[in-house]
């Protein structure tokens, strides 16, 4: 799982290449909840174009490990947001919730769900995508065997 701790640190990096882009482009051409929104789709394919080459170098060993490794990004982006949100900026908890209301307009869980879905999305298309090729079923465990 260490891994996926260190990958992590990818996606935060990612994340706020996302952000500056928002910012130094179209964030000041509409309002700022629109902005983040918009933020949320090009984070998702951003990240996507970040997991998919990490996943393929260190390629998980099952469905069960990229569940996992999912859940521990999703508990580090949560944890990270926390952090900036109500540690850092000072704000209340209240504002960290609202993040999370989807029924006020808030994609943000949109993006951790990305997050915590997307090794067992990427796991499981990598295995499709080599069925049926010779010797495709010792390709993973060579892989994961440095």
């Amino acid at each position: 799982m260490s891994k996926y701790f260190f990958m992590w640190f990818s996606l935060l990096a990612a994340a706020f290449a996302n952000a500056a882009v928002r910012e130094l482009t179209y964030a000041g051409a509409m309002e700022t909840a629109v902005a983040h929104r918009i933020s949320v789709f090009t984070g998702i394919a951003l990240t996507g174009l970040v997991i998919w080459p990490m996943l393929s170098r260190w390629r998980p060993a099952s469905p069960r490990e990229s569940l996992l490794g999912g859940l521990l990004w999703l508990l580090m982006t949560e944890a990270f947001e926390f952090c900036m949100v109500v540690l850092y900026q000072g704000n209340a908890l209240k504002v960290f919730l609202w993040q999370h209301d989807v029924a006020a307009g808030e994609l943000w869980p949109l993006f951790l769900l990305w997050i915590a879905a997307a090794p067992v999305l990427f796991h499981g298309i990598r295995g499709r995508s080599l069925e049926g090729l010779p010797g495709a079923d010792t390709l993973n465990e060579e892989d994961n065997n440095p």
